[in-house]
């Protein structure tokens, strides 16, 4: 069966401007234009205030048609948007009118009702069990639970009462629709079936919000010349705690910051009140707009230069998704977070802003004043954030993807026996519980690594899972890098136990060494029975370890994702591309690791922007980073050499080649020492060159360990590598960088970092060192979130899984949604790419 009929009972809609309405409304008018019939049941419009808007009344029964859709309007007992009794009411009476409307409306093939207030929900159940339809509840605010939070409601009994109400509807509906995955571990936590929740989270129609300059008669009217404008745009309630934002402005009044003002635009049960303490303590620095035409908030962002996102601190607001985060970040405003949990994750994840406390008011000055002084910074703030804004919430591909929830879930209501049971299987992301369960190991994870850059990524993520509870941590080394030099040190340096296993497979050809390690791992996976194994970089352990998790049936999660240079002649892209279609887990360093992803039509709900793992170890061990008795041994001092790595076969294994770099190098040590720890692969192509002259000033020196490297890199004048952590390094350092390579799998390290890529070109080579040593070095900013806690983010995702092969479910690339309607279609709906 193919429906074409949708019911939707929503408490509010446009002309209403608040969240509710407008998701209700993109949705409607996207399925609309995909050929379905959709009939909303709202009533007359009338938020916050409790008074009807202009050109409507509240009439018992009454029609309109709004961009196809068709609109039933139905009497309800009008209170504001405050107390409690009142608004009660308000909510009961539009149940009972809602209930009777849906009776009257044709032939509907499905019925959804919304929250906020869950009274809403109520008139969609009785709505469908009288229509014999299948019933999809969603959950946009957690009810009585949200009121209780933010004080509107004490009463014990009422509360009590509206909690058995709550489950009892949960049970009853057929399927739920969340917002967010906070809701949906809440909705958990209280017992509801995971199998009948789906995920779908509030987005953003990008038509309507494209980039404009900055709205200039918007500012003339209220009077911005020039300052530096901080906006909360949305409903100015109890919820909202906008005290931060007095609090902000009178900091900012007392130390004499004239240039930074507040708006707060909206209306709400709290504006008037919080109006007139503005008004009545003088602070000039902030302006209230009241309620705005909705077509007028893409002008409002544009006029403005940083938003406000911000709820009162409460753990029931940890698993909410402001709606008004999508907006801001699509008209590339930087985003301030005031809101813990999910939405803080998003931010960080995004790159998209800048994350305080709840009604911290002094931070909320440090944030404000962070921006204004760094125009550069906010901007890239906002660049981000539009880009993976768009990537992730395009309200055309969500509205695709609850077509095709519907169209399940219709079809699953053929079968009586489905209606009865209220069960349709929606997969989902989440893993089920381990049967390490016992014995307090709730999880156990297996680490695979075999080469120096992967122990660099290893150490930060095995330490920050450690200290989490239940979780038990198993490393396998393969013996990729066998080298004491290359291996064993950097487990000593990194402080990283000795690896539980080691493969010991050492060096063959590509094929031969990921063959050996498929073979050699399978045993110890089987032995160990991992819930999830992580892998890291780019190297041959990481691809052979996912094909064996694939084979196996185990998740995996990988570490540095989404990094492409897209040179097919480098084994490590092939080794970084099969890695990311098989994983089930990607851990991406940058945005643009994330629009990689996307773009090959890997789901997003299994990418997380965590920032770069290497930069944690950088920044723990850099304090302890020394090269003082190298230096002396060779007599140099610091900024008075050039430091050089090379390692990659298209540098090293053709002899012509090297030894054109070694002239080169050569040359460039006639006005500068260099020191050059040599790679064990190119000192075995160097012992066979019968013709290779060295320069006196060109220091060849065995490999050293990482913190010794570490402390030559940030010592040195600058660097010539062809590596891509030492490309990431140097960024974070502010070292001058020059990369003998045509690409990067790491191009934010040439568009925000020091890096500069000059191919195999000498004389590219040669002109670089020319600038650096004239003072003309290229300058860097180093990346969002290459803060040093990339770990911590990863532990977090972890933790919050509950992963398990032993439940008897398999994992399977087809579980995961893609971008629109199953399929790639959709991906050529992703904007900025």
């Amino acid at each position: 069966m193919s429906p074409k009929n949708i019911l939707f009972l929503t408490h509010y809609f446009p002309p209403e401007g608040n969240a509710p309405a407008n998701r209700v409304y993109e949705m409607a008018r996207q399925w609309v234009e995909d050929g379905y019939q959709v009939t909303v049941i709202t009533g007359a419009p009338s938020v916050p205030d409790g008074v009807v808007y202009p050109g409507y009344k509240n009439r018992i029964y009454q029609r309109e048609n709004i961009d196809n859709i068709n609109v039933i309007r139905v009497v309800t007992y009008l209170a504001p948007n405050k107390g409690t009794f009142r608004r009660i009411l308000n909510y009961i009476s539009f149940m009972l009118t809602a209930w009777i409307a849906g009776l009257c409306v044709s032939k509907p093939d499905i019925v959804i009702a919304t929250s906020p207030q869950f009274f809403c929900g109520w008139a969609g159940i009785l709505v469908s069990k009288l229509r014999r339809r299948p019933f999809i509840l969603e959950i946009r605010d957690i009810w009585p639970e949200s009121i209780v939070a933010v004080g509107a409601m004490t009463n014990q009994r009422i509360i009590h009462f509206l909690e058995w109400l709550e489950r009892w509807m949960y049970r009853l509906a057929h399927h739920i629709v969340a917002v967010g995955e906070g809701y949906r571990e809440q909705l958990l936590a209280k017992g509801v079936d995971a199998q009948k929740i789906t995920v779908i989270p509030n987005g953003i129609n990008a038509d309507e919000y494209i980039p404009q300059k900055s709205g200039g008669e918007l500012r003339r009217r209220y009077g911005l010349n020039g300052e530096f404008v901080c906006a909360y745009l949305g409903t100015i309630g109890m919820a909202a705690k906008l005290e931060i934002v007095l609090d902000a402005a009178r900091r900012l009044k007392d130390n004499c910051i004239p240039h930074i003002k507040f708006m707060l635009i909206g209306d709400g049960a709290e504006r008037e009140r919080l109006q007139r303490q503005a008004a009545e303590e003088g602070l000039e620095n902030v302006i209230f707009t009241g309620r705005q035409d909705k077509r007028l908030i893409p002008e409002f962002l544009a006029s403005v230069d940083a938003c406000l996102v911000h709820l009162k601190k409460t753990d029931l607001f940890k698993s909410v998704l402001p709606s008004k985060i999508f907006e801001a970040a699509a008209m590339q405003k930087p985003i301030i977070m005031g809101v813990e949990g999910c939405a803080a994750d998003l931010i960080r994840r995004s790159g998209a802003g800048i994350c305080i406390e709840p009604e911290n008011h002094a931070a909320l000055c440090d944030a404000v004043l962070s921006l204004s002084s760094n125009p550069d910074l906010a901007r890239q703030y906002g660049q981000q954030g539009r880009s993976y804004i768009l990537s992730h919430f395009d309200r055309k591909i969500l509205s695709r993807q609850y077509e095709k929830l519907i169209e399940n879930l219709v079809n699953e209501a053929t079968d009586s026996s489905a209606m009865v049971k209220g069960a349709y299987y929606a997969p989902s992301y989440k893993f089920n519980i381990s049967a390490n369960a016992t014995h307090g190991v709730r999880m156990k994870i297996l680490h695979v690594v075999g080469a120096r850059p992967n122990f660099m990524k290893l150490a930060p993520v095995k330490a920050a899972l450690s200290l989490r509870k239940g979780i038990h941590q198993v490393v396998v080394h393969t013996g990729q890098h066998y080298d004491t030099s290359m291996s064993e040190v950097f487990f000593q340096q990194l402080e990283i136990p000795k690896p539980d296993y080691n493969l010991g497979v050492g060096s063959a050809s590509h094929a031969q060494q990921t063959a050996q390690i498929m073979m050699q791992l399978e045993p110890v996976v089987l032995e160990t029975a991992p819930d999830l194994v992580l892998v890291y970089g780019d190297v041959n352990s990481t691809v052979a370890t996912a094909f064996v998790c694939s084979k196996m049936l185990i998740p995996l999660g990988h570490v540095e994702a989404g990094l492409r240079s897209f040179d097919r002649t480098m084994p490590e892209e092939t080794n970084r591309i099969l890695t990311d279609q098989l994983a089930d887990l990607l851990f991406t360093p940058s945005m643009d690791g994330n629009k990689n992803l996307m773009k090959e039509g890997i789901s997003f709900e299994k990418i997380h922007m965590v920032g770069n793992v290497m930069i944690d170890t950088l920044v723990r061990l850099l304090p302890r980073a020394s090269c003082d008795e190298l230096l002396n041994k060779s007599g140099l001092s610091r900024r008075q050499y050039a430091l050089v790595t090379l390692h990659r076969p298209s540098n090293v294994d053709d002899a012509a080649k090297l030894g054109v770099i070694f002239d080169t190098l050569n040359k460039i040590s006639a006005n500068l020492d260099i020191i050059f720890p040599v790679h064990p692969r190119t000192r075995q192509m160097m012992g066979g060159m019968t013709s290779i002259s060295i320069s006196p000033k060109l220091h060849l020196i065995d490999p050293v360990g990482y913190l010794e490297f570490l402390a030559l890199q940030r010592n040195s004048a600058f660097v010539i590598t062809d590596s891509g952590g030492i490309q990431e390094e140097t960024t974070y350092l502010g070292i001058p960088c020059i990369t003998l390579r045509d690409n990067t799998e790491r191009p934010i390290t040439v568009s925000m970092g020091t890096n500069v890529l000059a191919g195999r070109n000498m004389n590219r080579l040669t002109e670089e060192v020319d600038k650096i040593m004239h003072g003309k070095a290229k300058p860097g900013t180093i990346p969002p979130m290459w803060d040093g806690k990339a770990g911590e983010r990863i532990a977090d995702y972890v933790e919050n899984m509950q992963p398990s092969r032993s439940s008897g479910q398999q994992f399977h690339i087809e579980d995961y949604p893609l971008p629109a309607s199953g399929n790639l279609d959709g991906v050529t709906a992703l904007r900025d790419f």
